[in-house]
């Protein structure tokens, strides 16, 4: 039995692409978000393209499992907004399917989304927590 996945792999190109057009957009004070939409159908859905993209932004992670079941997070390759792309806010998901919208935070960015007004139109959010041992996506 094999992962069926349909277009996560065109997930890099895609945010390199709509951070490109970004980059020299607007002043340096202003947030800027990549929406990706999502218009497949529940018949061809991909369940690991939330966390494709949450890799494509922050890195692959590597854990150490201990004997009491817990694990830690001990190497994390650099991803695509962890040491450039800072003007990118956040990466905006579009569900044609649910009409839902999930913001996924850059905790690296140089204008947080948080301290823009557009935050309280959208109430789906999740953060990067980095607490210690396994630093995790958390719904805010």
């Amino acid at each position: 039995m094999g992962i069926y996945q349909v277009n996560s792999d065109r997930v890099v190109n895609s945010i390199k692409d709509a951070a490109k057009q970004l980059k020299n957009y607007g002043e340096s004070k202003a947030s800027r978000v990549i929406v990706l939409c999502d218009s497949r159908d529940f018949a061809t859905m991909d369940f690991f393209f939330i966390p494709s993209i949450q890799e494509v932004m922050l890195g692959k992670a590597e854990y150490y499992a201990h004997r009491d079941g817990s694990l830690e997070e001990i190497k994390r390759y650099p991803g695509l907004l962890t040491n450039r792309m800072k003007y990118i806010s956040a990466i905006a998901v579009l569900s044609v399917k649910t009409g839902k919208m999930l913001f996924l935070h850059n905790p690296n960015a140089t204008v947080p989304l948080f301290e823009t007004d557009l935050v309280k139109h959208f109430d789906n959010h999740q953060v990067f927590e980095k607490n210690g041992r396994t630093n995790t996506w958390q719904q805010v």
